[in-house]
């Protein structure tokens, strides 16, 4: 491999010596996923770890979801919120152990009777649910929003509000204002009482007139918290802004890993690969602590030029001065290819509490104490490779549970399928560990092996045992400091899907030309 692929940029990736996982007694779960013994192989492909409880880290209940994407759950832990692609269902969650779809707002069509598209996620504040569509620009563009204070009967509030210009990927809800991802834009609409009113866009040349126009960049996500957004502008990074008047929005700071030059001169292959990548963002609960996460694969199956992106977090309780503290690495696969690897890439979270509630698609789910930054330790872990890839993790009950949904995406391996579990909210290891993903390529590598010689000693005595070979990945350069901007200026946008990618690529590449 060319030396200059891991460079300090591509420190976020693969980078060797994530922590061990902290081993905790557990108290009896329910799961509807059945537990290998010691040295066997289980359905989902894992292979037992010697010694593994009865009570072993696993869901404590499942339901299924078509199409499902992005959860948010209520301040009470009682119900979730799911993104089903034409609108959303609402789940009881009050009992994690029988979760169960109890209504559904979904099948949704504009005014026009356009069928809405591209349904891939919902925010919750205050008895409403925020519901923007056309995620990737397809179907009506614009937003719903609903009274989910009988989640069995969600009702439509307001007006469609059509956002011609852009789809939208990503939203927030906060205290009656969304916030929309607009290709560059940041869309800030009033909607508070029936009728909903503009309030500002706002693109980082309103910052600086150079930041105006980024090839093949997007906002992506943003979260909103006592008067700031964080906004995830994948390859420029994630500015800060101050929106404490939501109609006068105004740039604070920007952390990134790339200068502007360095944008611009970024090949499209870059753009789904490490560094940068900035994907998914959020705060702690009084935002002195930000988390970042990127999404990234190996666009060429073999060149070794790619990988999965982990999850950063900055010190941000001076805003104008963003400082990076500590990161969590993403699992490993044997191909994280974007077309039929086993994706293991960071997607969206939870910071609360002290910890990092995380989703890896095929990767699984994780808890992470975060309570130290400079110093993260993962608490728990559960993964099924083969039939399960998690869009997002989100802690429902402190203490007692979290959910996390499944979301399967054509161009993964194996056979996901797409639902709503509920996980407990303490430390423990599962029973099986996969044989297909682990935290670093040494334990990826071992557990092929014992795989392998498992089945070696169970075969026939005419059976030729199939050899599994594994490939290591070189352990990247460590850190180079990520660029930081602070003063009176901010940037982003959106890119054309690159020929043949898939509707993943086309979720995190969207053309410029929508705006």
């Amino acid at each position: 491999m060319d030396e200059d692929l891991w460079s300090p940029r591509r420190r976020r990736v693969l980078r060797a010596g994530a922590s061990a996982v902290a081993l905790s007694a557990l108290g009896t779960t329910a799961s509807a996923w059945t537990t290998a013994s010691a040295g066997t192989t289980s359905s989902a492909g894992t292979t037992a770890s010697a010694g593994a409880a009865a009570a072993a880290y696993a869901p404590r209940g499942e339901v299924d979801v078509d199409d499902a994407a992005e959860v948010v759950v209520d301040p009470a832990g009682e119900t979730a919120f799911v993104a089903v692609g034409t609108g959303f269902v609402s789940v009881d969650v009050s009992d994690p152990t029988a979760p169960a779809v109890v209504g559904e707002a979904a099948d949704l069509q504009s005014p026009e009777g356009e069928p809405v598209r591209e349904v891939l996620d919902v925010k919750y504040d205050d008895g409403r649910v925020l519901v923007p569509t056309a995620a990737q620009g397809g179907g009506p563009r614009g937003f719903y929003v609903y009274d989910a204070s009988d989640p069995a009967n969600p009702t439509q509030v307001g007006e469609w509000f059509p956002t011609p210009n852009h789809g939208n990927h990503n939203a927030f809800l906060v205290d009656g204002v969304a916030y929309l991802t607009g290709g560059l834009l940041v869309d800030i609409v009033d909607v508070s009482g029936e009728s909903f009113e503009r309030l500002a866009t706002w693109q980082p040349g309103d910052w600086n007139e150079d930041w105006s126009r980024l090839p093949n960049t997007t906002l992506h996500d943003l979260y909103v918290r006592d008067g700031y957004a964080y906004c995830a502008y994948w390859d420029a990074g994630v500015f800060v802004l101050d929106v404490s008047d939501p109609a006068n929005p105004s740039f604070v700071s920007r952390v990134g890993e790339y200068t502007l030059e360095e944008i611009r001169d970024l090949s499209q292959q870059a753009y789904l690969e490490p560094g940068g990548n900035a994907h998914y963002v959020t705060v702690n609960e009084d935002a002195t602590l930000l988390a970042e996460g990127g999404e990234s694969w190996d666009l060429e199956a073999g060149d070794d030029s790619g990988g999965p992106s982990g999850i950063t977090l900055f010190d941000v309780s001076e805003k104008a001065n963003p400082t990076e503290v500590g990161h969590v690495d993403p699992p490993v696969s044997r191909s994280n290819a974007y077309r039929g690897g086993t994706w293991t890439t960071s997607h969206n979270f939870d910071l609360r509490n002290g910890r990092l509630y995380a989703s890896w698609y095929q990767g699984g789910v994780s808890v992470h104490d975060v309570s130290d930054p400079a110093n993260p330790e993962r608490i728990a872990w559960w993964a099924a490779p083969s039939e399960r890839a998690f869009w997002t993790a989100q802690l429902a009950k402190p203490g007692e549970f979290f959910v996390a949904s499944s979301h399967a995406e054509s161009g993964m391996s194996g056979n996901v399928t797409s639902g709503l579990l509920t996980f407990p909210d303490a430390a423990g290891e599962m029973a099986t560990l996969p044989s297909a993903v682990a935290w670093t390529e040494a334990e990826l590598e071992a557990r092929a092996t014992t795989s392998a010689a498992t089945t070696t000693a169970t075969a026939a005595p005419s059976t030729t045992t199939r050899s599994v070979s594994t490939t290591a990945t070189p352990t990247p350069e460590s850190t180079a400091e990520p660029t930081t901007e602070s003063g009176a200026s901010p940037g982003l946008g959106v890119l054309a899907a690159l020929g043949g990618l898939g509707v993943g690529a086309a979720r995190v590449l969207r053309g410029i030309g929508e705006e």
